[in-house]
Order: structure tokens, then C-alpha cells, then sequence
């Protein structure tokens, strides 16, 4: 690091310094002479007599002084970092709330500084080699999930504390990647060693399947109740398939009946334990006349049915409004006069934004729409909406948690297209690098959009001129494409979409992740061989059979041509059911997705992804299979 002349210069300064004098100051030159050892003699008793004349001027007197000090407050205290106040485990449950929302920099930056906070007493019952190697995993799995799962699988273990801390980090690890299965097998047969251990390894299970793990079982676990991992996904049943508390709060008494040594028997949540204000009266207002009197039948036709699916619908009495042939006040005012105890409606927008006008009502309302406008929204009037704005937050949440950043947006003329790709950008203006945009007219500019987006026509052109300037029109050209896309987005409809496969793979972008709606896919029972591998978003009813559905097709014959209608209508009973838990924060499972309030009072739905696999609708079980790619994910 250092130069020869530096070092020669060094050496000479410290070669003077000797030879000066230790009497005066440094620098004074003594003609390279001593001092002798007698001199160094009477010096060291001349300072000695002195300190021990004086001494008694440097004992402190506290009683003294206008400001004590204690011996603690005089050493010098290091930079306050509340990260070093956490042990491993803790450091995980943090990371695992800001992979919800924070950006991949700031959770780096939060693993970074909990490791350099680390001292010899910290986290005390692991090993320094354990807590190190770990903290080391969860930030390459931001960069490569795979692979931190794989070193996870081989990092060694001491004692039965970095047992129990190694399963929770592998269940964290399996949670990020939507590995339900195996995140649910990591914490249920690791046995807690004490008990708030037991507790918090409770609260973490009951975390995954109130989720989206919550509609896995559906499809892929054969409830047989054979091992404590079982148990857990039949909790999971109970709460994807309950449409009211107290159908849930039954199921769970009966389960913690036969099952009372079990870890969920002992911790459960207030959403499955606790109680909720009784409900007698429901005031249902739909249009029965006008543009909306269709999709009002089919909502209708949707929420009663869940009614009567429920265990208790004889304690609930349900009235159905005309809200088309009264003004709206008016009409509620009638309403909560009668004696509701809830009014779920209006359908229409105009009348929602009216009832949110209002400063306040006596009994809690259930819109069955939404504005998008922040000076219409009110805390105590909940807004339950099918819009495609949640699919499109989902898309960009998706895209920032799988670290795909740079990326084109590929739009439908439809109206619920272009809705869909201003929420898009939107969302996305902080987190995502938007390299291009684009808006269909129709089918015929496929073929060109797509040439245009990857370059493919500038590569061309590029040929093009280089022969005319060399005058020859055989020179050996590969036509590339541009490199710097990580993923394509697209609102279109199913045939915009299949042309849209194909082009790319013609223009050699087939490789390229596609993100997609479920409206790209309806209807289909086969895809294409171009769409292989593209991901979309999509209502849980869409990909998983619930038996209420199965039953709902024999009354009804026409589910499958509007199912999200019937959904909708299912989902509004269950947001009624469980309204008082909805305002209170908390996330209940819907046919149409994961429900939950924000403090707007708008009740935003997270639908689940779905994959194209060998050419059919499929669910998406883990990141991994995202991509063959060598992209970051996480």
C-alpha cells in the first residue's frame, strides 16, 4: 500500500525523533548525545514527589458538584442502534415485515448493520460461527433464493438452540419463496424449548396459513390427520372454508376438543378465538332495474347462497333493497330504522360516493364499490370492490419482491386495461424502472409493437446500412434483440395475449418472464405452447376447487360464465361476517382473494399467482420455478 519513498521518509523521521532530546521538546537537536541514567533518575522522583503532594486534588467530589456524574455516564457511549436489541430470531421476523413492503436496499442495509452490531454476549446461546453463517443466508437469498436454501440445508448446528433457530430461519426461507409445504414442515416438527418459544413459533404457523397458504390445501394435501403437520393444514381448511365467526369459532372449539395437547390448541389468534358483536339483521341494497341489474342478480344470487351455506344461517336475517327506485340517505336512513345492524350495498359507484358523503351512520355500511378518491373515503364505511387495481399492486409488489426491476408495459385499448396500467405505474413509479410503454389499437400491430420494444427493427436497420456502405448485400447477419429487459407486463385480453407469446418468441424475447391478469386466461382449458411459463394473478376460485362452488354449479348453471360475479357476491357475505375483524386490521380468507382494510376503509384483495404449465392453468408453488433465468429473485 505504501510507496519506497514513503517508507524511507518514515523510517528517517523516526530515526530524528531518537536522537533529540527527551528533556525538551521534540525537534531540539543535542548534538545526537543522552541523557544519562542519573538524569533519568532524578527526573522520575522529581514528577513522582509531585504526583503524590497533589494527589488529593484529583479526588472527585461529587457531593459537590451541581451535576454528578455516575462512573457508568463518564464512559463514552456508542451510537444508539435499537438493531442490536434483537436477537437472530428477532432479526428474521423484521426482515420478514419489510419483505412486505421495503425496498431490497433497505432490508441489505438492516441485516447489514444487525451483523456489525454483533458482540461476543449477543445472542448468547448461539455460537458467533452459527449466528454469522445465518445472518449470511438471508442476505444471499436476496440475490438467489436457490442457493440460501441449499446452504441453509448445510449449515451445522451445536446445540438444540440453533436447532430450533435454523428450522425457523428454513420456514422463513421456504415462506419467501411461497414453498408453503415445506415452511409449514420446518415450524411444526421443531419442538420449542420453552414456552413463549412456544407462543411465538405458534404465531408464526397460524401466519402462513391465515395467508395465501391458506387455499393450498386445497389441492394438494390430503387431510388425514396423521402428524402434527396435518393438524395445521386442516386449521387451514376451517379458515378458507368458514363464512362467518362463529362457523369458524365452532370448527376450532370441536378441533381443540380432539386435539388438546396440540401447540395451535394452546395459542390461537383473536380472528379464530375470540368473539365479535352479534349480528341479526343484514339490509342487502342492490339495483333490480337498469344497466346493473344483471351483475346485481348474480351478487345477489352469490351472497345469499353463502348465507345458506353457513351453518347459522337461521340466527341471521337477511332483507333485500331496491336501492334503484329511492334516494340513497333516504333510503339507508329507512333502513337503520327497521332495525338493521349492518347495510352491505350501494353497487353502483355514484350512490357509494353519495353514502360517503355523509358524515357518519349508526350502524357500520358495506359498499359494494369503491372510489378512487382520497376525499371520498371514510374510516367507518367499508369499500369492498372487485377492482383491477389490486391485481395490478400485486403485479408490482411481485416484481420488487422477485427483484425484476426494468420492465414494459404492454396495454389493451379496453377501459379496464388502461385502468390497469395507470395503477400499474402508479405503484410502481418508486420501486420499478419502466423502459417502455405501449397501447394495443388492435390485433394487426402485434407483430410490430413487438419488433419496435426489443429492438428488433433497429438491429435491422443496422444491417441495412452497413451493406449499402460496404456494397454488398450478403453479409453474414443474426438479428438481436435488446438485453436490458427483466420482465414484460401485460392488460390485454386472451387473443392480444396469445399473439403477443408468439411475436416474442419470433423475435427471441420467448425467454423473457411475461406477467399477466387472469382475464388473459379465462375461458381456456389449454394455452398455447408460447405461453409456457408466463405467470399471472388470479382469484383463488379460479385455481382451487372449493366444495361451496361445486354446490353452487348444481343450482346455478352459469357460474362458470361469471364466476368473479358469484365470488364477489360470496366474498360481500363474508366481509359482512366479518366486519368487525376487518376493521380492526386484520386479513380474512375470500374466494377472490386474501381480504384486508386499510385505514381509508377501502378492502383491498391480494389475489394469489397461477402459472402455465404444460399448456395448462396451473397455481404457482414457489419463486423457483418462476424462470430457468439466472435472475435475482428476492
Amino acid at each position: 500500500m505504501f510507496s519506497q519513498p514513503m517508507i524511507l521518509t518514515v523510517e528517517r523521521i523516526s530515526m530524528q525523533r531518537i536522537d533529540t532530546s527527551c528533556r525538551l521538546p521534540i525537534g531540539v537537536a543535542t548534538m545526537k548525545s543522552r541523557p544519562s541514567f542519573v538524569a533519568f533518575s532524578i527526573l522520575f522522583v522529581v514528577i513522582l514527589s509531585m504526583l503524590v503532594l497533589s494527589g488529593c486534588q484529583f479526588i472527585w467530589d461529587s457531593s459537590t458538584d451541581p451535576n454528578p456524574v455516575s462512573p457508568e455516564t463518564q464512559r463514552p457511549t456508542a451510537r444508539s442502534n435499537p438493531l442490536q436489541e434483537l436477537s437472530f430470531v428477532q432479526l428474521l421476523d423484521t426482515v420478514h415485515v419489510q419483505l412486505q413492503e421495503a425496498e431490497r436496499g433497505q432490508i441489505q442495509r438492516t441485516i447489514l448493520d444487525w451483523q456489525r452490531g454483533l458482540s461476543d454476549d449477543h445472542n448468547r446461546l448461539l455460537s458467533p460461527n452459527f449466528v454469522r453463517g445465518a445472518s449470511g443466508i438471508v442476505l444471499e437469498f436476496l440475490d438467489s433464493p436457490s442457493t440460501a436454501i441449499k446452504q441453509a440445508s448445510r449449515l451445522t448446528t451445536v446445540n438444540e438452540h440453533e436447532v430450533n433457530s435454523l428450522a425457523i430461519l428454513q420456514a422463513y426461507l421456504c415462506t419467501w419463496n411461497h414453498d408453503c409445504e415445506n415452511a409449514i414442515k420446518f415450524l411444526a416438527t421443531v419442538p420449542a424449548q420453552i414456552s413463549q418459544e412456544s407462543e411465538d413459533r405458534a404465531r408464526r404457523l397460524w401466519q402462513i396459513i391465515r395467508g395465501t397458504c391458506a387455499y393450498r390445501q386445497l389441492d394438494v394435501h390430503d387431510l388425514g390427520e396423521r402428524s402434527n403437520e396435518d393438524h395445521w393444514w386442516s386449521l387451514a381448511t376451517m379458515l378458507s372454508n368458514s363464512h362467518t365467526p362463529s362457523e369458524l369459532h365452532q370448527s376450532y372449539r370441536e378441533w381443540r376438543e380432539n386435539y388438546p395437547d396440540h401447540l395451535a390448541a394452546k395459542f390461537a389468534p383473536t380472528i379464530v378465538a375470540g368473539t365479535q358483536p352479534r349480528i341479526d339483521q343484514i339490509a342487502l341494497l342492490l339495483p333490480q332495474t337498469g344497466p346493473l341489474a344483471s351483475a346485481a342478480r348474480t351478487i345477489r344470487d352469490g351472497f345469499l347462497s353463502a348465507h345458506l351455506h353457513s351453518n347459522y344461517a337461521s340466527d341471521i336475517n337477511i332483507e333485500v333493497y331496491d336501492s334503484s327506485l329511492q334516494e340513497i340517505t333516504s333510503l339507508i336512513e329507512r333502513i337503520i330504522a327497521e332495525g338493521a345492524d349492518l347495510i352491505v350495498g350501494p353497487l353502483d359507484k355514484e350512490r357509494v360516493a353519495t353514502v360517503l358523503a355523509e358524515p357518519t351512520y349508526e350502524v357500520p355500511v358495506l359498499a359494494l364499490n369503491r372510489t378512487i378518491l382520497d376525499n371520498l373515503s371514510h374510516p367507518d364505511i367499508m369499500q369492498l370492490g372487485l377492482a383491477v387495481e389490486d391485481d395490478a399492486v400485486e403485479v408490482v409488489r411481485y416484481l420488487h419482491s422477485i427483484d425484476l426491476r426494468r420492465v414494459v408495459l404492454i396495454m389493451g385499448a379496453e377501459y379496464w386495461s388502461i385502468r390497469s396500467g395507470l395503477a400499474f405505474k402508479e405503484s410502481a413509479k418508486n420501486s420499478l424502472d419502466l423502459l417502455d410503454e405501449i397501447q394495443l389499437a388492435n390485433m394487426s400491430q402485434v407483430a410490430d409493437v413487438v419488433a419496435d420494444v426489443l429492438h428488433v427493427t433497429q438491429s435491422t436497420a443496422r444491417h441495412e446500412k452497413i451493406s449499402s456502405i460496404v456494397g454488398r448485400d450478403s453479409l453474414e447477419f443474426v438479428t438481436r434483440r435488446r438485453e436490458d429487459i427483466d420482465a414484460i407486463v401485460t392488460f390485454v385480453e386472451r387473443d392480444e395475449f396469445a399473439s403477443l407469446a408468439a411475436t416474442l418468441h419470433y423475435y427471441f424475447g420467448g425467454d423473457i418472464p411475461i406477467l399477466a391478469t387472469e382475464t388473459s386466461f379465462r375461458g381456456l382449458e389449454r394455452t398455447s405452447t408460447y405461453s409456457e411459463g408466463a405467470l399471472f394473478t388470479a382469484m383463488p376460485v379460479t385455481l382451487h376447487e372449493f366444495s361451496f362452488f361445486e354446490q353452487l354449479k348444481v343450482t346455478y348453471p352459469d357460474v362458470e360464465q361469471h364466476l368473479a360475479l358469484y365470488a364477489f357476491g360470496a366474498d360481500a357475505y363474508r366481509a359482512s361476517m366479518w366486519s368487525y375483524d376487518l376493521r380492526r386490521g386484520h386479513q380474512i380468507t375470500g374466494y377472490t382473494g386474501i381480504l384486508q382494510q386499510d385505514s381509508r376503509g377501502v378492502i383491498h384483495r391480494q389475489p394469489i399467482w397461477g402459472i402455465i404449465k404444460d399448456r395448462k392453468i396451473s397455481s404457482l408453488h414457489n419463486l423457483s420455478r418462476l424462470t430457468n433465468r439466472p435472475k435475482s429473485l428476492l
